[in-house]
């Protein structure tokens, strides 16, 4: 039995017990399990040979595993005041769907104003952040990468603080998060910064991070504001630490015939002081709306990213209007980059014209067309699959179906 199998059973057994234990207990409490469900498949094709997008991968050879993905969210009641809920989702993961608990808390209720989770849960930083996983929620196929791309973790093990209260006309939601994360991500840069010709692997982890998210909800239009700051640590694999420093000893001997690659190894030498890993403070600011009246919507959001002395940026505008149980829209987004070094420049603009159609209850189909300018020279949101440092247009289709159930 292959590793990709084994890592599959044992999310089964795991996921399996975790619910057979809450059955039990909602049994012995004498309440069953709500059960929710959420389901897309959709096909997608650029006019591209690179794959777009770090999370997605669209490229001109067309796949039915870039946004296709099952859910199952159970919430069982343990008692008046305390519930536990989980989320498993089932997605493509390198060409083979893993089974991942994304959530797994217990929710606190203290009063009617007041709560408490504790456990692994969603980073709630933008608008739609509890329904990333559920498409049908979303008016979009996808939410604009521009934007959504810039979070390094959808989740975090924690707790979260939550009150609630009707102010000035408006519901008032306050959360206060404190825990831990830890993701790899696939990133082109590394690349560069081992003079590879293609990504490597980034192993980044926080063990100290405090976030604060204020939404506010009027009859027409909700309001969302977050922020979180992170003690960043950022570490390479040993094998291709080991590769780098044999380059670089190499390099040493080959002075004063200095190639471009060894230019790129001396440049980046300083980044591997701290012995293939990195301190780096990091802070994340987010700010939304959403405005939906007589049939027209307007949502927009805006994001700014700090790691170390490396910065990024993104805002996105989508405009629709409902038309019986079509909605067309269309959306504008940009993302840019900055800081003192930027070894990989990410600069582009992106126009998306896509429509929802209501088909039946709970099922709908969604077509998107989306045009990708990378400017500046750089590669824009270009992410998995080594790709060329500047990078022309791109247009990609999907169609796609969401249920929920």
């Amino acid at each position: 039995m292959n590793e990709k199998i084994n890592k599959a059973v044992k999310a089964c057994a795991l996921s399996g017990c975790m619910l057979g234990g809450l059955a039990i207990q909602s049994a012995y409490a004498g309440e069953g399990i709500q059960w929710n469900g959420f389901f897309t498949g959709a096909f997608s094709q650029s006019d591209n040979e690179h794959p777009y997008g770090r999370f997605y991968g669209i490229s001109d050879s067309g796949s039915y595993l870039t946004d296709t993905r099952l859910g199952l969210q159970g919430t069982g009641k343990v008692n008046d005041k305390i519930s536990i809920t989980t989320q498993l989702v089932a997605k493509n993961n390198r060409d083979n769907f893993e089974l991942d608990a994304n959530w797994l808390y217990a929710n606190i209720t203290l009063n009617p104003n007041y709560r408490v989770k504790l456990g692994r849960m969603q980073q709630p930083m933008y608008l739609f952040s509890s329904q990333l996983e559920a498409g049908y929620s979303m008016p979009w196929v996808r939410p604009p990468q521009e934007v959504y791309e810039q979070q390094f973790f959808n989740d975090y093990t924690g707790i979260e603080f939550e009150m609630k209260r009707y102010m000035a006309g408006h519901d008032v939601t306050l959360k206060l998060l404190h825990g831990v994360q830890e993701n790899e991500i696939t990133a082109g840069v590394l690349g560069k910064i081992f003079a590879r010709p293609e990504p490597l692997a980034e192993f980044m982890s926080s063990d100290d991070f405090l976030g604060v998210a204020l939404q506010l909800e009027g009859d027409f239009y909700r309001l969302k504001f977050a922020a979180v700051k992170q003690d960043l640590t950022v570490g390479f694999d040993q094998s291709d630490l080991n590769t780098f420093m044999l380059d670089a000893g190499q390099c040493q001997q080959s002075l004063p015939a200095v190639s471009a690659k060894c230019a790129q190894i001396f440049s980046s030498i300083a980044l591997l002081s701290g012995g293939g890993s990195q301190s780096l403070d990091g802070d994340f600011w987010t700010a939304g709306f959403d405005i939906n009246k007589f049939g027209a919507r307007l949502i927009g959001e805006y994001a700014f990213r700090t790691v170390g002395d490396f910065e990024r940026e993104g805002y996105y505008v989508s405009f629709m209007y409902q038309v019986d149980k079509v909605t067309p829209y269309v959306t504008y987004a940009s993302h840019d980059t900055s800081g003192a070094v930027v070894l990989d420049p990410q600069v582009q603009e992106s126009y998306t014209l896509g429509a929802r159609y209501d088909w039946m209850p709970n099922a709908a189909v969604k077509f998107e067309l989306m045009s990708v300018d990378p400017q500046e020279g750089s590669r824009g949101l270009y992410h998995v699959g080594f790709v060329p440092d500047e990078m022309e247009s791109m247009t990609a289709a999907t169609l796609a179906l969401d249920l929920v159930f």
